[in-house]
């Protein structure tokens, strides 16, 4: 999760979330996003994973600025879409397999490039 950390902090602004391009080109797609940001806010994003599983990447907002990335995971036999923790390995795998889309995405979103060589 080092590779999110140059993120934290970083304003985003809610126009951003409007270009579609940010969702094509790095395969994310909203799962919740407010219409406009209160001084406290959360948007959730997804991607496919596994199988039938999705990704979930949460971000918590203060006043407009990054201050939490959480990952997860939604069951495809979940009607109520519930975000679960993953264990040590299993995040290591879909930070294999997606990790490279969400810094894409977290760099369009926050227009800031992450720091070299992180991982």
């Amino acid at each position: 999760m080092k590779r999110f950390r140059p993120f934290t902090g970083c304003a985003v602004e809610r126009a951003r979330f409007d270009d579609a391009a940010l969702f094509d080109e790095t395969g994310v797609v909203p799962r919740y996003l407010p219409d406009a940001f209160e001084e406290f806010d959360e948007m959730e994003f997804i991607l496919p994973f596994e199988g039938d599983r999705k990704l979930v990447l949460s971000l918590a907002l203060e006043q407009g600025k990054v201050m939490r990335i959480l990952l997860g995971w939604v069951a495809p036999d979940d009607p109520d879409d519930f975000m679960r923790s993953f264990d040590e390995e299993g995040l290591e795998k879909a930070l294999t397999l997606r990790g490279d889309a969400l810094v894409r995405f977290m760099e369009r979103a926050t227009g800031r490039a992450g720091e070299p060589g992180d991982s």
